[in-house]
């Protein structure tokens, strides 16, 4: 008799899922179990669930458990909505200079939103102090703006992954450097909008731990989840219909990342053999798992199609070959 989240009831259910509230029941036996209390056998609820299941099903549709996974962005949305940014007609120019910034980072890292902004007082997201410019030799260089200004194509940006939901004491992610290489033909380039950023909104060298890596207005304010949900919202129907806006977030820059790599897993590109692409996707977006990342990780459509041919290529000469009790 669960209610339904926002999401769901948006979607028209009027009812939570029953596997909703069998969590709700595992939680409260892990607190029941904590407190040394009698934990009940959960031997017939197997049978009840799937009940539960059917019945939902007949009266929600029998898609009602499939899961509503937000959709990557087509290199064409990207591009325009860039381009929207970048002509700074659509908020304050210091708002769309922000967002423009944020998503090309998001689209870098695969970061999630709770990554760049804060939930609530005292949360933790991504600092200006993150990121540092580095010599050829790795070596880190100061933050001023001389330096910042002198960075050419070529030159290395570093940076430091936030604390996020699936890592909240950036134990896991926190000491593994990610890299962007300044390249000012690229408008997606996260390493040259960064460097566009500082030089347009300074951040004090005694503040660098302290200020957000993004902010709406430019300084220490950061975004909330809510506002960085309201800009994208706004801008999303500016390159796509209602319908298709309706299927992505911010959470849609995790997915583009891992599917535009996934892509290419068929050959190798840049020295990386196929083999190895699922560990760089993993590494990149910062899944504990590879489990996971197959999960976001969405295959191209001609790319499913080429695979169905290659399985029936060929078909109607090995029937003949097949052993006389296969059917």
């Amino acid at each position: 008799m669960m209610a339904p989240s926002s999401r769901r009831l948006a979607a028209g259910y009027g009812q939570a899922m029953p596997t909703s509230s069998l969590l709700a029941i595992y939680a409260h036996r892990r607190v029941m179990r904590d407190c040394g209390r009698y934990l009940p056998d959960l031997s017939a609820t197997r049978g009840v669930l799937k009940g539960l299941c059917a019945r939902y099903k007949q009266r929600w549709g029998d898609n009602a458990f499939v899961p509503e996974r937000k959709q990557p962005f087509s290199g064409t949305h990207m591009r325009e909505m860039v381009a929207i940014l970048v002509a700074g007609l659509l908020w304050p120019v210091t708002l769309c200079r922000a967002v423009l910034t944020a998503f090309c980072y998001a689209i870098s890292t695969g970061a999630r939103k709770d990554e760049w902004t804060l939930s609530f007082a005292g949360d933790t997201c991504v600092r200006r102090g993150n990121f540092q410019w580095v010599d050829s030799g790795g070596r880190a260089l100061p933050s001023t703006r001389e330096v910042i200004a002198s960075r050419v194509n070529g030159h290395m940006l570093r940076g430091r992954s936030a604390p996020s939901k699936c890592d909240r004491l950036n134990i896991d992610w926190g000491g593994r450097d990610m890299h962007f290489r300044l390249n000012d033909e690229n408008p997606l380039n996260f390493a040259w909008r960064w460097q566009q950023w500082e030089l347009q909104y300074p951040c004090p060298q005694h503040e660098r731990h302290w200020w957000p890596a993004f902010s709406p207005s430019g300084d220490a304010t950061p975004f909330t989840g809510g506002r960085a949900d309201a800009c994208l919202r706004t801008l999303l129907p500016m390159v796509m219909s209602v319908a298709e806006a309706a299927r992505r977030s911010w959470h849609s820059a995790r997915i583009t990342l891992a599917t535009r790599l996934f892509a290419r897993r068929g050959a190798t590109t840049n020295g990386i053999a196929r083999d190895e692409i699922e560990g760089v996707i993993q590494s990149l977006v910062r899944w504990k798992t590879p489990e996971a990342m197959r999960i976001y990780a969405r295959m191209l459509a001609a790319q499913y199609a080429d695979y169905v041919d290659m399985a029936i290529d060929g078909a109607e000469d090995d029937v003949a070959h097949l052993p006389a009790d296969m059917p």
